[in-house]
């Protein structure tokens, strides 16, 4: 018997990185929700759909010291919510660049 609002029976996250050379790192990591209850006042509880996402990260140095990464979230544009009445972030990414002091 599951009776706590906003919380899955069933959630499960994974995440799998591999070093491809010796400056190329790549990662893949999913969260599988169940369904669960949304609370709405002065009425019987809302009932949200389960969801999957799935989100690429990697990352390249070029040299020593630098290395430029990209994170992309939600990869197959899942349209999910968490909350009712609130919308997910779509699909979305990060690109950057790491400076480490040597």
């Amino acid at each position: 018997y599951n009776n706590l609002f906003r919380r899955p029976e069933h959630q499960i996250n994974i995440s799998a990185g591999y070093q491809i050379t010796h400056s190329l790192y790549v990662s893949l990591s999913g969260r599988i929700t169940g369904e669960r209850l949304e609370p709405r006042f002065m009425d019987s509880p809302l009932s949200l759909a389960g969801y999957e996402t799935f989100d690429i990260y990697a990352e390249y140095r070029i040299f020593k010291n630098i290395s430029l990464f990209t994170n992309i979230n939600n990869v197959a544009n899942e349209m999910y919510m968490d909350i009712s009445g609130y919308a997910p972030r779509g699909r979305n990414f990060t690109l950057g660049a790491r400076f480490r002091r040597p």
